[in-house]
């Protein structure tokens, strides 16, 4: 059954007016930590699974492109995990300056921490 969250339950900052969604459990075999900045990965690390060169990257990054046009933060850290039959699935998001880098790049990861900090676009 589908629950449809009430307006006043999608902003609300009491917890108990949040809506909270069980599942039953699941398998991965891969799980990725991204590190997303304007809809877009700027670094990755594996951190459950294969290696890197076994997984295919623009599914991912078609998945964090769909999600940033959902009201979430500008900078978040998303991650994925790879089911056996191969569909990939958004497992949590993670706040950027609370997040393990894992063998991310870490200059990449400080600029999403440096705009997890701030709401606003900067101007180029």
């Amino acid at each position: 059954e589908v629950v449809e969250a009430a307006p006043e339950q999608i902003g609300s900052p009491y917890p108990r007016n949040r809506l909270i969604y069980a599942a039953e459990p699941a398998q991965f075999d891969t799980e990725v930590r991204c590190w997303c900045l304007d809809g877009e990965v700027l670094t990755s690390s594996i951190y459950r699974g294969e290696p890197r060169s076994k997984i295919d990257s623009s599914l991912i990054a078609s998945l964090v492109s769909s999600i940033a046009r959902l009201a979430i933060p500008r900078s978040i850290v998303m991650d994925f995990a790879r089911m056996p039959g191969g569909e990939w699935a958004l497992v949590e998001f993670n706040s950027p300056w609370a997040a393990d880098l894992y063998r991310a790049d870490p200059d990449r990861c400080f600029d999403c921490i440096v705009a997890s900090q701030t709401d606003t676009l900067s101007s180029s």
